[in-house]
């Protein structure tokens, strides 16, 4: 991470005002229907698994721990574009923290509320629906295959940095 952090180039980098009607026409163009027309990216949050954490840590040890996992760990909340490339992130809340509420203490969030009108980003049913930040299928396993592709594709990613990370 000290590595990645030390260049600017690598860096990721959430779409300004210019390029985001181009990564939702790039979205619009995945599916046949229109049903992700204005969609900028798409979010989901992953339980990255930790040790326990001392009290000399952290002040509350508990809010770390995801009672559905039986895990302690980190909510890393991630945005992908329409090429599952990784835009943003934050590991700012603790694991027993749900998505909804992570999204709120993350920076992206004030810039999605900024969003020019008719632009949003794609959540699962974790996420609380808003203007611009919508979840668009709310029951995946009814979803066609083209819908699921925004599911998979999320998880995939977030597999994919599970095995890297560790």
């Amino acid at each position: 991470m000290d590595a990645i952090e030390a260049h600017d180039e690598r860096q990721l980098c959430f779409p300004t005002t210019r390029y985001e009607h181009k990564a939702s026409k790039a979205f619009a163009d995945l599916v046949k229907r229109p049903v992700l027309l204005g969609c900028v990216g798409a979010i989901d949050g992953w339980l990255c698994c930790i040790q326990v954490p001392s009290r000399k840590e952290v002040n509350r040890v508990s809010t770390f721990f995801l009672g559905h996992y039986q895990r302690y760990g980190v909510n890393v909340q991630a945005c992908v574009d329409h090429c599952s490339r990784f835009i943003a992130m934050s590991s700012a809340s603790p694991g027993g923290m749900g998505d909804a509420l992570a999204f709120t203490r993350w920076d992206l969030s004030s810039i999605v509320d900024d969003f020019p009108a008719g632009l949003f980003l794609a959540g699962d049913n974790a996420c609380s629906n808003s203007n611009m930040l919508l979840t668009p299928f709310t029951i995946p396993q009814t979803a066609s295959h083209s819908k699921q592709q925004v599911y998979t594709g999320t998880a995939s990613i977030f597999t994919g940095a599970n095995y890297a990370s560790g």
